[in-house]
């Protein structure tokens, strides 16, 4: 977590404003912001116990230690702890994790894209016989 502090330069100058200190919040893993689609911009905290309880209870981010780590790190140390990712193919071109919010993505090559036919073919074809 950070903590910054601004100054409000868009008032007049006979308006006086002091620094607030507020608290924002990185994944310990990524380093991403939050990016909160009901607030402009990046959400700003009182304090480290707020910001906290706001991405643990509201967003859905996790503790591990002494990390904060968003939705898809989260789901891609689940992944790692599982021995690897859940992989489907999609649209014979890549394959995608199907773990919610890991995002993993290989591209395949042109030989498996074959022998993932073929394996297709082959489940089909048994599947008549």
């Amino acid at each position: 977590m950070e903590i910054s502090s601004s100054i409000d330069r868009s008032q007049p100058g006979w308006a006086s404003h002091l620094p607030h200190r507020c608290v924002i919040v990185r994944c310990s893993s990524c380093r991403r912001d939050l990016e909160d689609i009901n607030q402009d911009g990046l959400p700003h905290f009182d304090s480290v116990d707020h910001a906290r309880r706001a991405h643990l209870d509201y967003y859905g981010w996790t503790e591990d230690g002494a990390e904060l780590l968003c939705r898809t790190c989260t789901a891609r140390r689940a992944c790692a702890a599982a021995g690897g990712h859940d992989m489907e193919l999609v649209g014979g071109l890549y394959r995608r994790c199907t773990r919610d919010r890991c995002e993993h993505v290989e591209q395949i090559t042109p030989a498996e894209v074959d022998a993932e036919l073929r394996a297709i073919l082959d489940a089909e074809g048994a599947g008549r016989g």
